[in-house]
């Protein structure tokens, strides 16, 4: 491989960490107390040994409360290598450090390869950490979990996990004695967060099929329903007795992420809120709450590992809202399937809609929504019927109707700008 090539996949490797360390250091992400980071690419610090500047690969500036310089500096050097880091890439950059001055600064070696056996004993005398991102899930390298900052290993095992490929592991770092499964653990560690918020987009969440969810809601008891529609009176006390989850729905939750919050659950202890300003909104409250108890039916076992409590706002509850990138998109579509099932069970609800095909003499298997009056009048006098029967909103019957091929929806006008009009 030439320098150039050389060159171009390191500016790869390094853009790569540059911008998850960027998206860990985002205001959203967490909150600082008592000071703040800043982060930079290819930026240039003066020697006085070399008279002259220094450009390092990543750079994380850390300031005290209206101060002007930065109290630390971290130095995050990249090698994206197909061999092991060597030793002598080590002890150069043990000398840069050096350079710019041992007083509030600290250096790391990220690598996407292992390193020489002995770059363990080097870094241990210089103060130095050494990190390894392997393989290309950003998930694995930010797996935080709650109750765990530091992992314990012996001196033998570090250098094993180092120099040799015997671990399935994604991400492991070794700085000032202590070793990381994760990066946010080393953040913390050398010292550029003081707390660190776990971001909903950034927890692993399993796929699980449309048949699983609806043996979730199977186990359930069907004296959640009344009449065929939830009775979330039922459902809130059989859960309490189950999982011993509080319901609290005369809270404002205020907004999150510049967002309105409609909807949270609490794992420490277990809560459910829903935001007392949708009470005058019954099928919008009736469709966040459904969503969270999916939270805690489907995902509260692998959230509670990671986080203390999760937000629902506007993008991630409602259906066709623009959805923002902040969101675990394959967690939140989950708990959309999971309360679209449990509002509108299967059996009832294409009962309801073989009936009125049987009513309006509609003999293809599905309706079809465009501009003429009779189609719209079809599709909207049953959209009415559902939302009657089941207490759920037009957009959700509606969606629940074009997920079950039941409907062909031609147009580009928005179900609740259209209903405004019957």
């Amino acid at each position: 491989m030439n320098k150039s090539n050389t060159t171009a996949k390191g500016d790869i490797f390094e853009k790569k960490v540059f911008e998850l360390l960027e998206a860990l250091l985002e205001n959203e992400d967490f909150f600082v107390p008592g000071k703040r980071s800043k982060i930079f690419w290819k930026k240039a610090y003066y020697s006085e040994l070399k008279r002259g500047d220094i450009i390092v690969d990543i750079s994380i500036e850390t300031f005290l409360p209206k101060a002007d310089h930065y109290s630390q500096l971290t130095i995050i050097e990249c090698k994206n290598y197909d061999t092991n880091v060597p030793i002598s890439d080590i002890r150069e950059f043990s000398s840069i450090l050096n350079e710019l001055g041992t007083h509030n600064t600290k250096g790391i070696v990220i690598s996407s390869s292992f390193f020489q056996s002995g770059a363990y004993q080097i870094a241990v005398s210089t103060g130095m950490g050494l990190a390894i991102l392997k393989g290309k899930n950003e998930l694995e390298w930010i797996n935080y979990r709650v109750d765990r900052r530091y992992a314990h290993y012996s001196d033998e095992s570090i250098i094993t996990r180092l120099s040799k490929n015997n671990s399935q592991n994604n991400f492991f770092a070794y700085f000032e004695k202590n070793s990381f499964e994760n990066l946010p653990g080393l953040l913390l560690n050398l010292g550029v967060i003081d707390n660190y918020n776990v971001k909903q987009e950034f927890i692993n969440i399993p796929y699980i099929s449309e048949e699983q969810i609806l043996g979730v809601i199977n186990q359930l008891p069907f004296s959640i329903y009344k009449n065929e529609q939830l009775e979330t009176s039922n459902l809130c006390k059989i859960l309490f007795d189950k999982s011993n989850v509080e319901f609290i729905f005369d809270s404002c939750l205020d907004s999150y992420n510049h967002n309105n919050v409609l909807g949270k659950i609490t794992f420490n202890p277990l809560k459910i809120f829903i935001t007392k300003e949708l009470n005058k909104d019954i099928y919008r409250w009736r469709f966040t709450l459904a969503h969270e108890v999916g939270h805690l039916l489907l995902h509260s076992e692998i959230l509670r590992e990671y986080i203390n409590d999760n937000f629902d706002v506007e993008n991630t509850i409602f259906l066709n809202h623009v959805e923002s990138k902040k969101i675990n998109k394959r967690m939140e579509i989950q708990a959309n399937i999971f309360a679209t099932n449990l509002l509108l069970p299967k059996f009832a609800f294409l009962k309801i809609v073989s009936e009125y095909f049987i009513k309006e003499r509609i003999h293809r298997n599905y309706l079809f929504l465009d501009n003429q009056p009779c189609n719209r009048y079809l599709v909207y006098n049953l959209l009415g019927e559902l939302k009657c029967k089941f207490g759920v909103s037009h957009e959700v019957a509606k969606n629940r109707l074009v997920s079950m091929k039941l409907l062909k929806d031609e147009t580009d006008t928005s179900i609740s700008n259209v209903m405004r009009n019957y």
